[in-house]
């Protein structure tokens, strides 16, 4: 299966439409009838690289058919009395991932906005509503974007056009994360400074279109402190580490009562009733558990406490010790 052939082909056939609107039915099909494949070629790929090329392909092509279908889009305001038609201009669709730590991925078309700004401040719309849902289930995300362009470069007496992608990075969503703050810091301005660097470069690229947003929303499973676990042997053996047995998500608040209570070894320090309960002791105000990293500031500055963390890597070779709050201003 050629992509790149299928991705001009389709690209070819939809401008055909814009001069033939008789032609739009069947390109419509026949795009459709592409998706499949690639949808299967998918599920199917081996490696990473071929997932990510294949999953490409898809996006634009549902970005395009989907423009095709809402050419015109035109929904109507059931609250009024008089059905004032309201125009959309653009559409959120789910589409299929081949990756397994991925919860959703979807394509935000473009319908009818000829400018980045308008188009991104539109899909900041869409965004917040989907994420919301999703954490409410009560796990952690990281997020990325991709813009999909068609874009322009005159050579001689020509014009060229091209698809081209502005990616964003994989960024963290926690559930007390400003959406709204998040998606215009990590996705909206992200990608005006990648365009505009893009097209100052004297490339002679300029965009001529704006096909789609891609959203990749990935489960994110952050350091941080849950239940009781055992300690790893060569640990344990050296005797210099309280591990309390609680039977609840907040490890991390009984690690900290029982360094601020200490007691002797023979009154059972890993037993939670050796301790007085850690919710009269700390301010857990705002703090929610398991807790994570992005919340440790906040307990350090409401209980006056200096917390470090020792990770343990996965060779059991090294160990990392951090101060959180340089890592979060690091990060």
């Amino acid at each position: 299966m050629n992509i790149k052939n299928i991705i001009e082909q389709t690209k070819s056939a939809v401008n055909l439409t814009k001069k033939n609107v008789e032609l739009l039915e069947g390109t419509i099909k026949e795009c459709s009838k592409n998706l499949r494949k690639l949808n299967s070629a998918l599920m199917n790929a081996k490696t990473i690289g071929a997932r990510k090329k294949i999953a490409h392909a898809i996006c634009v092509l549902s970005g395009l058919r989907t423009q095709m279908k809402l050419r015109r889009p035109v929904c109507f305001d059931r609250s009024s009395s008089n059905l004032c038609p309201v125009r959309r201009t653009v559409k959120w669709e789910d589409v299929q991932s081949a990756f397994k730590s991925r919860i959703r991925t979807g394509v935000i078309t473009n319908l009818e906005n000829k400018d980045p700004t308008n188009f991104l401040h539109a899909c900041a719309s869409l965004f917040p509503r989907r994420i919301t849902r999703i954490l409410k289930s009560g796990i952690a995300l990281k997020v990325n974007a991709e813009l999909c362009g068609e874009f322009k470069i005159v050579k001689g007496e020509g014009e060229h056009y091209e698809f081209k992608c502005m990616n964003t990075r994989n960024m963290p969503i926690y559930q007390d994360t400003d959406i709204n703050i998040w998606f215009k810091r990590n996705i909206q301005d992200k990608i005006l400074q990648k365009l505009e660097e893009f097209e100052e470069k004297d490339s002679g690229w300029t965009l001529s279109a704006i096909i789609n947003l891609s959203i990749n929303i990935n489960k994110f499973a952050p350091m941080q402190g849950s239940s009781y676990i055992e300690l790893p042997k060569e640990i344990s053996d050296k005797k210099a580490c309280i591990n309390v047995k609680n039977d609840d998500n907040a490890c991390f608040a009984w690690a900290v009562v029982s360094a601020l209570h200490s007691v002797h070894r023979l009154e059972h320090p890993d037993r939670p009733a050796s301790y007085p309960h850690y919710s009269h002791v700390l301010n857990l105000k705002d703090i929610r558990f398991p807790i994570t990293v992005k919340q440790i500031p906040r307990f350090e500055k409401q209980n006056n406490l200096s917390i470090y963390i020792l990770q343990k890597t996965g060779d059991g070779k090294k160990v990392n010790i951090y101060c959180f709050t340089n890592l979060l201003n690091k990060n």
